[in-house]
């Protein structure tokens, strides 16, 4: 085999669709938006017996209101995928007609394709956006129109309405309120916005207060970007930088080898034990991915236990000092006297208390996720799927994402905006 045929085989293959083409926003809005209509619409059937007794007939009629073209899922998957698809199709048109010559330069189509062909690219963005989201408004109102009087849900927690009650009241029992759809439509749109929102967009300053806090190797994170884009593959072995992770490991005091993907194995299993054996690494049977050791860099060795414990507490002494002076400066600059009453002082240090912890648990919650994912639990549980998958945007950082916006329940709720 030549030299060049090897550079093929060495180079890693790009993601097939980018991120932000419109088939994967689509496919990001319809999985989202269905985890969001589905769920709730289950729960009643299957806790309660009455709406249980026409079994199969209940749960088909269910299925095929959440799933069908005026569902929500759907509706909402126009909206956002929709806007995306017809933003694309415009920049394609635009670019298809700017070489196209045949064009008479005095119709009216042509003065209209050179108006369009003048808007600014976020002008581009709101109108496709908006055209999109009117055709979603408009399938939601298509589903409504057709709900029946008769057919009425009790909702699970609440009591139930009179038979009695006013006429509006019951109109409000048996439709779906339309605030409630767009409000989850402007939910899916920041969702799906945030998911693709990077650290480095924020700004610089909240960027290095974050990154103090998460107290991350920033080459662990540039790993985890090439897992994502592909550059960096535990099943093909491949990595476009060889020396990223293994850096961190001859940083850390451990050998080169820990870190490089061509001795790294991609699924758990004997054979993972066998590499692991010959590595040196211990306490990782039965597993794939990166050693413990260095995902958790500085902080502390395999322990994961130890990790969350010690980067919660860590957090914990960091936010104490971020909110000791947000919680008592006002009081000091203007009513110093109330400090001395017990009861108001009492009720800032447990409010400068309560507010650490949510910064404690919003940290160590991530690291007890992601640990969880990739080495205590799920990646135990199903070892046969690769470490690609586990350390990749799907898998331990997702999980890690999902769960750590719970902690924001530990703040008052006044503080929560």
């Amino acid at each position: 085999m030549d030299s060049d045929a090897k550079k093929c085989l060495k180079r890693p293959a790009s993601h097939p669709v980018p991120r932000d083409h419109p088939l994967q926003i689509s496919l990001r809005t319809y999985a989202l938006s269905l985890s969001l209509s589905l769920g709730p619409a289950l729960f009643p059937f299957l806790t309660s017996a009455k709406l249980r007794r026409n079994g199969v007939a209940r749960l088909k009629k269910i299925l095929r209101r959440e799933l069908g073209m005026s569902g929500f899922a759907f509706a909402m998957t126009v909206a956002v995928g929709g806007g995306a698809t017809l933003r694309r199709l415009w920049d394609l048109l635009d670019t298809k007609t700017a070489d196209d010559t045949g064009w008479a330069s005095d119709t009216e189509l042509t003065k209209i394709r050179d108006r369009l062909s003048s808007l600014t690219s976020s002008h581009r963005t709101f109108i496709a956006n908006v055209l999109s989201s009117l055709l979603a408004i408009t399938l939601f109102h298509s589903r409504r129109s057709r709900v029946h009087p008769s057919h009425r849900v009790d909702i699970p927690l609440t009591l139930p309405l009179s038979d009695t009650a006013s006429p509006q009241l019951q109109r409000a029992r048996i439709r779906p309120s339309i605030t409630l759809d767009l409000t989850l439509l402007l939910l899916v749109r920041a969702m799906d916005s945030l998911f693709q929102m990077a650290i480095s967009r924020l700004p610089r300053s909240y960027n290095k207060w974050i990154m103090t806090l998460a107290n991350i190797d920033v080459r662990l994170l540039e790993a985890l970007r090439a897992i994502r884009s592909g550059a960096w593959s535990y099943r093909r072995h491949v990595s476009v930088q060889p020396d990223l992770v293994s850096s961190i490991s001859r940083t850390l005091g451990y050998p080169s080898a820990w870190g490089d993907p061509a001795l790294l194995p991609a699924y758990g299993g004997v054979q993972a034990n066998a590499v692991w054996k010959t590595l040196g690494v211990r306490g990782r049977n039965g597993l794939g991915g990166l050693p413990c050791e260095l995902v958790h860099g500085t902080v502390t060795g395999g322990s994961c236990t130890a990790n969350a414990t010690i980067r919660g507490a860590q957090a914990f002494v960091e936010a104490l000092a971020l909110y000791l002076p947000v919680h008592f400066l006002p009081i000091l600059l203007t009513r110093p006297r109330a400090l001395l009453q017990a009861p108001r002082l009492l009720r800032t240090t447990l409010s400068v208390l309560r507010s650490a912890s949510f910064l404690s648990a919003f940290v160590s919650s991530i690291w007890v996720a992601v640990c969880l994912t990739r080495t205590l639990f799920l990646a135990r549980l199903f070892p046969w799927i690769s470490h690609d998958f586990w350390d990749g945007p799907f898998g331990c950082t997702f999980v890690g994402s999902l769960v750590c916006g719970g902690s924001i329940w530990i703040e008052e709720g006044r503080r929560r905006g």
